[in-house]
C-alpha cells in the first residue's frame, strides 16, 4: 500500500498527494507542535515545519529516492524527515545572534509607538505634522493591505500577540513587518 502509494506519486498522480496529505498531514503538523517548547512556539510555525518537509518529501519522491515496505509504511520516514526540519528550525533560532534570550522587543509599554525617532516625541509645529503625515502617506502606500492593518493596529496599542491572532498570523510575521515599516520609515525620516 505504502509503495503503491510512492509509485502513484513518482508517477506525478496529484490524488496520491491528496491521499498523502489527508492521511498524515495533520499528525505531522501535531507531531512537530508537540516538540516546540516555551518561547520557541512563537517562533517557529508546526505547519510551516511540515510543509517544508512535505516539499522535500515530493521532491525526493519525484527523483526516485525512497523505497519503503508495507510493513512500516510512510510514517516513520515522514516524521524523520519533519523532525529532522524542526531541529535544523530550533538550531536556527538557537543561534547566538538570534537566541530568545538575546530578544529585545521593539515594543515600549506594548506600543508601537516607541520605533518612532525620538525627534518626533517632541510637540511638532503643524508644517512638521504635515510632513510627517506626508511621509507616512508615502510608506503606507508601500503597503499591503494586510501590511497597513498590521501596523495601523500595532499603533492602536494592540500588542504582536493580539494583532497576530486578529489577522491570524504569527507573532514573529507580525513582528517581521512592523520590523520592515519600521525601517521603511527610518529611511524615509532621514
Amino acid at each position: 500500500m505504502a509503495q503503491e502509494l510512492l509509485d502513484r506519486l513518482k508517477q506525478g498522480d496529484e490524488t496520491a498527494a491528496g491521499e498523502l496529505l489527508d492521511r498524515y498531514a495533520s499528525r505531522l503538523i501535531a507531531l512537530a507542535m508537540s516538540r516546540i517548547h516555551g518561547r520557541l512556539q512563537r517562533r517557529i510555525d508546526p505547519e510551516d515545519v511540515v510543509q517544508s518537509a512535505l516539499g522535500s518529501f515530493f521532491r525526493r519522491v519525484s527523483e526516485g529516492a525512497y523505497e519503503v515496505d508495507d510493513k512500516h509504511g510512510l510514517w516513520p520516514l515522514l516524521a524523520t524527515i519533519t523532525i529532522n526540519k524542526l531541529r535544523k528550525r530550533i538550531a536556527f533560532h538557537d543561534a547566538d545572534k538570534r537566541a530568545l534570550d538575546a530578544e529585545e522587543s521593539i515594543f515600549t509599554g506594548e506600543s508601537a509607538v516607541s520605533f518612532v525617532p525620538a525627534a518626533l516625541a517632541e510637540e511638532p509645529d503643524h508644517e512638521d505634522e504635515i510632513a510627517l503625515m506626508e511621509e507616512l502617506d508615502v510608506v503606507f502606500a508601500k503597503l499591503t493591505p494586510l501590511h497597513r492593518e498590521i501596523v495601523m493596529r500595532s499603533l492602536a496599542g494592540d500588542d504582536a500577540l493580539v494583532v497576530a491572532e486578529a489577522v491570524n498570523r504569527t507573532e514573529r510575521t507580525v513582528r517581521r513587518i512592523l520590523e520592515r515599516f519600521r525601517k521603511m520609515l527610518r529611511e524615509r525620516l532621514q
